[in-house]
C-alpha cells in the first residue's frame, strides 16, 4: 500500500529500522514513488559495493530519513510504499 510522504510516515518507517527511501521515479517528477530501505554505514561504501558486484543502480535517487524529516511537512511530495514487516 502506498501512502502520502508524511513525518508520520518517516518517523514510524524510522522506528522499523529503515533509514533511506530510494526511488525509481524520474528526478524532478511531481508523484515520485519511494521505497523504503536500510543502508549500512557510509552510502559511499554502498555504491562501492554495488559497483564490486557489477549490479545496476537502475537510476535510483535516495531520500535519507532523518534529512526528510527537517524539510517541513508542506513540502513532502509523494508516496511511499508502507505495510513492510
Amino acid at each position: 500500500m502506498f501512502e502520502p510522504l508524511s513525518h508520520q510516515v518517516l518517523r514510524r518507517l524510522l522506528r522499523k529500522g529503515y533509514n533511506v527511501l530510494k526511488s525509481p521515479s524520474p528526478l524532478g517528477s511531481e508523484s515520485p514513488t519511494y521505497y523504503p530501505d536500510r543502508i549500512e554505514g557510509d552510502i559511499s561504501s554502498y555504491f562501492n559495493d554495488l559497483a564490486k558486484r557489477n549490479k545496476s543502480y537502475r537510476l535510483d535517487h535516495f531520500l535519507f530519513i532523518d534529512e526528510a524529516l527537517q524539510i517541513p511537512e508542506e513540502d513532502l511530495f509523494g508516496y511511499v510504499l508502507t505495510g513492510l514487516e
